[in-house]
């Protein structure tokens, strides 16, 4: 790329965060259009429903990008190896089958939560990283990694002022809902 336009990576950076973050409270609307639609009361659905309709969501995302990409990146297609093919399936298999559980868990939180708790992958991947390298990370991302973990606690409201200053919510168990667990 040229030295004259510096500043299109971050452009594109910005853009693809912006349509990830709205891909959340997209996802949530679907889900409560889908339960309209079938005539599902709000937050009671059966697991199987929203399985099925998680999974039709993902699939119908999974193939029209797909299709983008055929059309798109025609030749690369066209050279991709059995090998490589295979590897692609098991990656979007392992995919696939997160996002569905992402899209569970937004059925039982906002949507603002579930994109900040997947956010979370942030604070995981240097940590395995450390683990699995057997090399300690940097003051920097320690730092960076408790301020995300401390943006969870304060989000998901399992810590609140009390009259002696801060602490755990009383019903700080119940806070921690399967949407939670679901979506990090």
């Amino acid at each position: 790329m040229p030295k004259s336009f510096p500043w299109v990576p971050v452009i594109a950076l910005i853009l693809v965060n912006g349509l990830w973050g709205f891909s959340f409270p997209l996802v949530k609307v679907l889900n409560e259009m889908s339960d309209v639609h079938f005539g599902v009361p709000l937050h009671h659905e059966s697991t199987v429903f929203r399985v099925l309709v998680s999974a039709w969501m993902i699939a119908t995302r999974f193939t029209l990008a797909l299709g983008i990409m055929c059309i798109v990146w025609n030749s690369l297609v066209r050279r991709a190896k059995p090998r490589e093919w295979l590897a692609g399936f098991y990656i979007g298999a392992m995919f696939y089958c997160g996002l569905v559980l992402q899209v569970i868990g937004l059925a039982s939180i906002p949507a603002s939560r579930s994109g900040f708790l997947t956010s979370l992958t942030a604070v995981f991947t240097p940590l395995f990283g450390a683990w699995i390298f057997r090399k300690y990370p940097s003051k920097w991302m320690v730092l960076g990694i408790a301020l995300a973990v401390l943006g969870v606690v304060i989000l998901t409201g399992l810590v609140v002022r009390t009259p002696s200053g801060f602490g755990l919510a009383p019903d700080a168990a119940d806070r921690w809902t399967l949407g939670d667990t679901l979506t990090t």
